[in-house]
């Protein structure tokens, strides 16, 4: 008689099992449904891969568009760079560049340019804060209301740009500095690179 009674219980307890299992089966169906009607935003974009894609900051005032049309994948000194189709930049490989001797560094490699209204203050930042003086970042630079170039290096701090005193428009070249000697790892060695007007660093992604 006990022998019985136990398989009744196993038998009972299999069941309950079975029935708990299908309604967390349910549950879960249901919730990954949702996800996949949110991130297709109602069923109605059929690409994966845009689904993943985080939304860029409309103030941003450097656009991929506006990127030098002709731009190199490798440079002759060894760095490789990925221009991403969100205007992120990867820097990789080693740098050995032999045109420089000493502690020269390699000259900052332009890859766009932004044009800017007078009287207002403008901050850029490199989205990473790897970046050091020493090692790479963006490279702005300007002339004057005198005709005099100005430049500044954005490494992991943001930097404002003041051109409350300029009369007319103001046309940066926004370049990438890094160093001679140096390897650089993907992981690491990105740039979201952000120009917004006001005082205050902007995000790379909304």
């Amino acid at each position: 008689m006990s022998k019985r009674k136990n398989n009744d219980n196993g038998r009972r307890m299999s069941v309950k099992n079975l029935a708990v299992i299908l309604v967390c089966a349910i549950f879960a169906g249901s919730a990954l449904l949702a996800a996949v009607g949110f991130m297709s935003k109602g069923f109605i974009n059929t690409d994966v891969g845009s689904w993943f894609e985080k939304e860029l900051n409309p103030d941003n005032l450097i656009k991929k568009e506006n990127y030098n049309s002709k731009l190199d994948d490798e440079l002759e000194n060894g760095l490789k760079i990925k221009w991403k189709d969100n205007g992120e930049i990867v820097l990789s490989g080693k740098v050995d560049d032999t045109k420089i001797t000493g502690e020269q560094s390699p000259a900052p490699y332009p890859f766009t340019s932004v044009t800017v209204e007078p009287g207002k203050v403008y901050t850029a930042s490199s989205g990473n804060k790897s970046c050091d003086d020493k090692t790479f970042g963006l490279f702005v630079e300007w002339k004057d209301s005198d005709g005099f170039t100005k430049s500044v290096k954005v490494a992991d701090d943001a930097v404002k740009l003041d051109f409350s005193d300029y009369e007319e428009e103001v046309t940066l070249t926004i370049s990438i500095y890094y160093q001679n000697d140096v390897t650089y790892f993907g992981l690491q060695s990105y740039l979201r690179p952000v120009l917004v007007e006001g005082d205050t660093a902007g995000e790379f992604y909304k």
